[in-house]
Parts: C-alpha cells; structure tokens; sequence
C-alpha cells in the first residue's frame, strides 16, 4: 500500500488537524504536539485528538475499543509528542489490528534528538555500552512506576533492587536505536523503533542511555519550549488484505532532519 499524495485538513476550533492517509477500514492522522491523544481522565471533556476527529469521523469514537474513553484509536502519543496516530473506523479492523500489535506486527517508528543530560535517581546501571560504536543497538527492559503518583517511569532489570523488581511488571519492552547524525542545532538524532509500547517508553530508554530528549525536562532533557519526540513512520498489517501498510510523515518537524 503507497500513502495517498495528498492532505486534507480537519479544521476544529482554529486548530489543524491533517489526515495523512484515509481508507474506509482505517486512517492515520497527524498529531501535533500539546494535544492529548484521547480525553485525559482528569479533564474528559477537555480537547483531544479523538475528541476533534468524532466531528468528522463519528465512528472512531464508537466504545468498541479496549477502552470506551479511546474509541477506536489504536494507540497514543504522549500529549507533548507530535506525529502519526492510526485509529479504526469499525469493530473488527480494530480488533484484527490489536491482534497484530499483541503479535508484534505493529510497528513504531519515532525520531528524537537528543543531547547529553544529567543522570537521574532510580535508573539502574546501564547494562552495556549503547551507541559507543555508532551502530543500531537494543534498549530492552521492564518498567516501574516511579515518583510522584507514577508520573514517571523507570527501567527493571536483572541487577535491580528486590524493590524494584516487585513493583515492576511482568513484561519486556525493547527499543530499538540507530544513531541518524546531528541537526542544525548540533543535538543527536536517533530513529527508535518499537513494536510494544510502554508509557515514556523511548523516553526513559534514551534517558538510561544519558542522551535524554531535548525538551524532556521530566527524564533530564536539555530545556526547550517543545518535546523533540516525533511519530514519523507505522507499519502494520492491513485489516482486509493483511499485507503490511506502511505510512510515513512527510510534515516533520525541522529539527528531525539530520546534516548532510
């Protein structure tokens, strides 16, 4: 499956928001950043991604989904992350699609850029030494809540205190890394690909690695007014065919583009 070349545009409440691709079994929809992906629970009725889409796409919001709240978005984006956002227009796409993504035929494709940062409490020590050589490297752990009411996450692993091991989860979550050079602004980008999404999940494994995101004051990023976490490619099986889709972000932000 090619991506359509064109855009069209959502317009909802001065704000844009562009559907990137559109089939009648699913759509993929850009995000920008600062927009939660679906109603936050501490302000349901406040502005969403799925919130503005039911306007002109009523049946992504039909409770169907694994949680009424999201409708039938498939995943989602931290609020400050920007970038694409794939969501089903009935029952049994989101069903098959879920399917894949617990087998790990999803695929998620971020761009950070990144820039030596402070070391934060909580992180175990790093089991290797990632990106010393320049080459793709694997960030694998399980998590823990961590902090004030869990707002953070922190990895497990093997050498982790028996504390953290009971408070965190069962399952592993790999990241995969691959150094891309540098930006206009001198900070190194890297592509991060995940096939299992944890809550922060690139975010705390670039953080345990020392190169936490620009931005991410949270995870002891380099201060700026906006995340440089973008959302720039999804692979996945299609609903119907059950051929891979793959959908690419043409629109990205200026900084996820390297120096040539």
């Amino acid at each position: 499956m090619e991506r359509k070349g064109f855009w069209y545009a959502l317009i909802m409440q001065n704000e844009t928001i562009k559907v990137v691709y559109e089939e009648e079994r699913f759509l993929v929809v850009e995000k920008p950043a600062g927009l939660p992906t679906v109603p936050l629970a501490r302000n349901p009725e406040g502005p969403s991604l799925l919130t503005w889409l039911r306007h002109d796409f009523p049946e992504v919001a039909d409770s169907g989904g694994m949680h009424a709240h999201e409708g039938l978005i498939l995943h989602r984006l931290d609020t400050e992350t920007c970038g694409l956002v794939l969501a089903a227009r009935d029952r049994e796409s989101y069903r098959l699609i879920q399917e894949a993504q617990g087998n790990k035929l999803f695929e998620k494709t971020y761009i950070a850029a990144t820039a030596p940062g402070q070391r934060l409490d909580g992180f175990p020590p790093l089991p290797g030494t990632w990106g010393a050589s320049g080459e793709p490297f694997t960030v694998e752990s399980r998590f823990r809540p961590y902090g004030r009411k869990g707002a953070q996450v922190r990895p497990v692993i093997e050498s982790s205190s028996h504390y953290a091991q009971v408070k965190g989860g069962a399952v592993w979550y790999a990241t995969t890394v691959t150094p891309l050079g540098v930006n206009d602004c001198g900070d190194l980008l890297y592509q991060c690909t995940i096939v299992r999404g944890f809550r922060h999940q690139v975010r705390c494994h670039l953080a345990w690695t020392g190169y936490p995101i620009r931005g991410d004051a949270a995870y002891g990023g380099v201060e700026d007014e906006v995340l440089h976490l973008a959302a720039v490619s999804i692979r996945f099986p299609h609903p119907e065919t059950k051929r891979m889709c793959k959908v690419d972000w043409e629109g990205s932000p200026a900084w996820t583009f390297r120096i040539t």
